[in-house]
């Protein structure tokens, strides 16, 4: 009734929690100092026998504490002495304290034989309680209501929002006793919002991330109300699935404006036909298959040693330069990642900065003299000369040697789409292939993102590493990539911009990042040199699919919606 639902699970607590948070510390004085001047009664467990309303004598008897306080009172008690009676009434109004005790002892519905207290979850669209859902509470928030007289209290931030929960559907889930129907001293709340579908329109509630209390019971409390909040949410919306777009008129505590509800399944399929995760990544949508030639070297000739030393401290020393100056943007210029030069970068004179992007060894210096004039600091321009002048030298020195292709080993790095090939060793189970021979791997992360509201879809993609030259069924190892798509940020920017401009272009870096699965490789297992192209290959995916992600692309052609 009074649009009301109270569901069936119950939460269950320590009852010993339960009283300490029942009773004050000051009743809990009291009692203790009835015992310390009363030593022919005692309390086998304070809290837990306030609770049951009982106190012990030491001939075995077993009162109710309300009659005990109340032949106290009385002088009636046995084996008392009147100075005993005289010292305990002087010192406290015992008769106020009855009162305090009866008015908080629990409804004997909410205990049993276990010292276990049991809780009810009731979910409420009445009025009174959602825009109470802050107000007169054990806690407060941004939706509390302003105090009669406004100039005391004006009410929370988004206070103001309660008239579209009530007008919109919101919903207030509550943490009560039994016996408590109308919701005058819940322990916890959580408020649960409509969203609509951004086709049909239709409504699905979700429930916010954050549970209000006031800390006074166990935190698997609290976790154990939010589960059959949750629960209960997910049975009675089993059938719905889309994506769902909050409301603009309610206050949004969980920060998350869309949200997916799918079959699990399901959820990356259709995550992958709203967004087209290929093009982003330059994979070839009909293969499914992208490659990066000759992605590192992983083996140095003597011949090419000096070369190599001498290109790596060209990019140290650049490094080194960009460090020093300081401009107001220190993104428009960003630092070489020397463990992503390739054979081919040796070969060509080139070099990849952070973002991915490639550039002339030639064009260095101007890159440098450019920052130098946009700085914001004072600069030693007798040092910076210095250091400008090495950096010309090594660069001549590198302009006047060869670098030889033909001598090492270099490696390509395909990225398959896992939804339109089959894993290349599926056959073989969870077994990858090293040196030719099949290893199970011991898992571990190689690359790591933890994503705050963000979609999962595990093994989207692959890379697979395989020697120049050799086809992919070859591969030295592979990489698995879970996907991490931030959604929100994507939906959010296409509903506000896309429509207005058509040739609106998009970065993707921040809202889609990849947590890379590989294996710990062992040194007894493997030889030297791939040891070593081991300890470079994290940054190398990190900086590939970096750059791939940072490529402006236009959003209409990506997001279908």
């Amino acid at each position: 009734g009074n649009n009301r639902l109270y569901l069936e699970d119950s939460v269950k607590m320590e009852a010993v929690d339960y009283s300490v948070d029942l009773f004050s510390s000051d009743f809990a004085k009291f009692v203790n100092f009835l015992t310390n001047n009363l030593t022919e009664y005692y309390f086998e467990n304070l809290y837990l026998d306030i609770l049951y309303n009982r106190i012990y004598s030491k001939d075995g008897r077993e009162y109710k504490l309300t009659k005990f306080m109340q032949l106290l009172t009385e002088q009636k008690l046995k084996n008392v002495t009147k100075e005993e009676y005289d010292y305990i009434l002087n010192a406290y109004d015992v008769k106020e304290i009855i009162s305090y005790y009866i008015s908080k002892l629990p409804p004997k519905s909410i205990l049993n034989d276990s010292n276990k207290i049991k809780l009810s979850v009731v979910i409420s669209r009445n009025p009174y309680d959602i825009a109470g859902m802050s107000t007169d509470r054990r806690w407060t928030s941004c939706m509390r209501l302003p105090d009669d007289d406004p100039s005391i209290y004006p009410g929370g931030a988004y206070h103001q929002h309660l008239m579209h929960d009530i007008e919109l559907g919101t919903l207030v889930a509550y943490l009560i006793e039994p016996t408590d129907k109308n919701i005058d001293r819940p322990y916890a709340r959580i408020a649960i919002k409509p969203y609509q579908n951004i086709k049909d329109k239709s409504i699905m509630l979700y429930p916010e991330s954050k549970i209000y209390h006031d800390d006074s019971l166990d935190e698997n409390i609290y976790e154990e109300f939010n589960k059959i909040v949750n629960n209960f949410l997910d049975k009675i919306q089993d059938d719905k699935e889309g994506i769902f777009e909050s409301m603009p008129d309610l206050y949004n505590d969980s920060k998350e404006n869309f949200k997916i509800k799918t079959n699990k399944n399901e959820k990356s399929i259709l995550i992958r036909n709203i967004i087209d995760f290929n093009k982003i990544l330059d994979i070839d949508n009909n293969t499914g298959i992208g490659i990066i030639k000759k992605a590192i070297v992983t083996s140095q000739s003597k011949n090419n040693n000096t070369y190599i030393e001498m290109f790596n401290n060209l990019a140290g020393m650049y490094n080194l330069m960009i460090d020093y100056l300081d401009i107001e943007t220190p993104q428009l210029i960003t630092e070489i990642v020397t463990e992503s030069l390739t054979a081919d970068n040796y070969q060509n004179k080139t070099v990849i900065d952070e973002s991915g992007k490639m550039m002339s060894i030639l064009n260095l210096p101007d890159i440098i003299h450019y920052k130098s004039l946009s700085n914001n600091k004072y600069i030693d321009e007798k040092y910076l000369n210095l250091l400008l002048n090495r950096m010309k030298d090594k660069i001549k020195w590198i302009e006047d040697h060869e670098f030889d292709i033909k001598n090492i080993n270099s490696y390509d790095f395909y990225i398959v789409d896992n939804s339109k090939n089959k894993n290349y060793d599926s056959i073989y189970g969870d077994l990858y292939r090293i040196d030719n021979r099949w290893r199970i791997p011991n898992y571990g992360d190689i690359t790591f993102t933890n994503q705050y509201n963000s979609n999962k879809i595990e093994k989207m993609y692959s890379i697979y590493v395989v020697k120049s030259g050799d086809k992919i069924n070859k591969f030295i190892y592979k990489l698995d990539l879970d996907a991490f798509v931030n959604l929100t940020n994507i939906f959010t920017f296409y509903k506000l911009y896309s429509k207005k401009d058509t040739i609106l272009t998009y970065n993707f870096s921040y809202d889609i990042t990849f947590n890379v699965k590989a294996f710990i490789i062992k040194n007894y297992d493997y030889n030297k040199e791939l040891d070593n192209f081991l300890c470079n290959i994290d940054k190398v995916i990190e900086t590939s699919l970096t750059a791939r992600l940072s490529r402006p692309l236009p959003l209409n052609d990506i997001v279908n919606l």
